[in-house]
C-alpha cells in the first residue's frame, strides 16, 4: 500500500526524531558536498589567479555592491557570515594589500567601516570575472534552466532571504 499523499516513485518522508529517509540524506549531503567541493575549487582558482581567498573575496563581493563600495564592519562581518575577529584578519589582510581602508565611524569611538579602494574596484573586477567563469563551468552548465528554477525555489522554500540576500 501506498502511504496518503505519496506517488509510486515517493519515499516517505521521516518525521521529527527519526533518521533520515535516503533521499533526505541523499539531498542533504549532496547540498554540503557540492558547496564545500565548489567553494574549495573556488577559492583554490583565486588564490592561484589573484592572491585571493574565499573569504577575501566574499568581502570584496561586499563592499563592491554596498552604497559607496563601504561597511560598517558589523555589518559587512554579517554579510560575508564571518565572526568579527575572523573578519578583522581579513580586512587586516586587504587593507595591507591597499584593497581595503579602515576608518572610523563618526559620531561612534567604537565603530569601524571598510571601504574598496580603487585598486580593491580593480582586482575585484579581475577576480570576479574568474570567479564567474569557475561557476559556470563547475556549477550552471551542468544543470538546465528548469533544474536552475527548481533550485532557486527550493533554497527560497528553506529561507526566503536565502536567493536575493
Amino acid at each position: 500500500m501506498i502511504p496518503h499523499g505519496t506517488t509510486p516513485l515517493e519515499e516517505p518522508r521521516s518525521q521529527a526524531g527519526e533518521e533520515l529517509s535516503a533521499s533526505e540524506l541523499a539531498a542533504w549531503r549532496g547540498m554540503l558536498r557540492l558547496t564545500h567541493r565548489l567553494r574549495r575549487e573556488l577559492g583554490e582558482e583565486l588564490t592561484a589567479r589573484h592572491d585571493l581567498s574565499m573569504a577575501d573575496y566574499d568581502v570584496l563581493v561586499a563592499l563592491a555592491a554596498a552604497p559607496r563600495r563601504s561597511m560598517r564592519m558589523a555589518e559587512l562581518a554579517e554579510t560575508v557570515l564571518q565572526p568579527r575577529s575572523s573578519l578583522t584578519r581579513i580586512v587586516g589582510s586587504l587593507e595591507a594589500r591597499r584593497l581595503v581602508e579602515r576608518s572610523h565611524v563618526e559620531g561612534d569611538a567604537r565603530g569601524s567601516s571598510a571601504t574598496l579602494t580603487p585598486e580593491g574596484v580593480r582586482q575585484f573586477g579581475r577576480a570576479h570575472r574568474t570567479h564567474i567563469a569557475g561557476i559556470r563551468s563547475r556549477f550552471l552548465e551542468h544543470l538546465t534552466t528548469d533544474q536552475l528554477d527548481t533550485l532557486a525555489a527550493a533554497w527560497t522554500c528553506v529561507d526566503p532571504d536565502v536567493v536575493d540576500g
